[in-house]
């Protein structure tokens, strides 16, 4: 499979999962805390693997250079909301808000990435290498899940 479809696979999955936390309640704290898990978990893999491979394989390339570097900063931030979120019972009533700017920073990347990243990716590495890759994300993102598995024993 393709590194791009791939990715943006992960992508829609991961809209998915905060359309499903933003239809939760201040009374689904059990929901909203295990839906919270989740994502967090996916995207840790998700940036993991796309860190590891994909950026990796695009930064010496200078046209690729700005976006990557904009991928590996919009991680952080992307990660730091999502502790912030982590940080709050799920029935503060600041919770909504902090939910919102994670889901907009997810947005943000995304479009980001998918509209510029992706765009340069595909002028930069052939069919045949974004094919490898896909087939060497799809293998790092099991050994990934694994290692996750295994620590949470």
């Amino acid at each position: 499979m393709n590194a791009l479809t791939l990715l943006s696979d992960d992508h829609r999955r991961v809209r998915g999962m905060l359309a499903e936390l933003e239809a939760t309640t201040d009374h689904e704290g059990g929901a909203r805390d295990q839906l919270l898990a989740r994502i967090k978990d996916e995207l840790a893999v998700h940036e993991t693997m796309e860190e590891q491979i994909v950026y990796a394989a695009l930064e010496a390339d200078p046209r690729a250079r700005a976006g990557v570097q904009d991928g590996f900063e919009s991680h952080h931030r992307v990660d730091v909301l999502i502790d912030r979120l982590g940080a709050l019972p799920s029935s503060d009533e600041r919770w909504t808000a902090a939910a919102a700017a994670m889901r907009d920073g997810v947005e943000r990347h995304v479009a980001a990435e998918e509209q510029g990243l992706f765009s340069e990716a595909r002028r930069i590495l052939s069919a045949a290498e974004l094919d490898r890759l896909g087939r060497t994300l799809a293998e790092r993102r099991l050994t990934i899940e694994r290692q996750m598995t295994s620590e949470t024993r």
